[in-house]
């Protein structure tokens, strides 16, 4: 099957843990109909979706992410991808790759970023031998 524009996509999001979420387009089966759906997952959770996830085989994606749009076929029509797009700034098309960097970010990852960062360079500081006692006289 062929990759398609709106397969991979990345949306900022202020109540996500580092400010944005992969969005995935799933498949999948609800009374016998085929449908697609838009499916938000935090980036640490993408190798969950990744080893879980099975064309066709859930109705609920609750357990991936927030599914923020569902319709019914295999395919949504581009006037759909359009309004999604719009509604929620969904940058589509991006690498697969680049979604599989991102997952790796972890809070550790971005605490030992932020403690490691140094505006100057350690310097070593000269020790000086103390003032003769006199020099503290009169």
């Amino acid at each position: 099957m062929e990759p398609k524009r709106y397969q991979h996509g990345l949306v900022r999001s202020e109540n996500a843990r580092f400010g944005f979420k992969i969005i995935k387009f799933c498949h999948g089966l609800s009374n016998g109909r085929d449908f697609y759906a838009f499916v938000a997952i935090e980036p640490h959770n993408l190798g969950y979706f990744e080893n879980h996830y099975t064309d066709y085989y859930h109705s609920d994606f609750s357990a991936f992410g927030q599914e923020i749009l569902r319709g019914w076929g295999e395919t949504p029509p581009e006037d759909i991808i359009d309004y999604i797009k719009l509604k929620h700034s969904i940058e589509f098309g991006v690498d697969p790759a680049y979604l599989l960097h991102l997952a790796r970010l972890t809070l550790q990852t971005r605490e030992r970023d932020v403690n490691s960062f140094r505006p100057f360079p350690k310097q070593e500081y000269q020790e000086y031998p103390e003032k003769p006692a006199e020099a503290y006289g009169s």
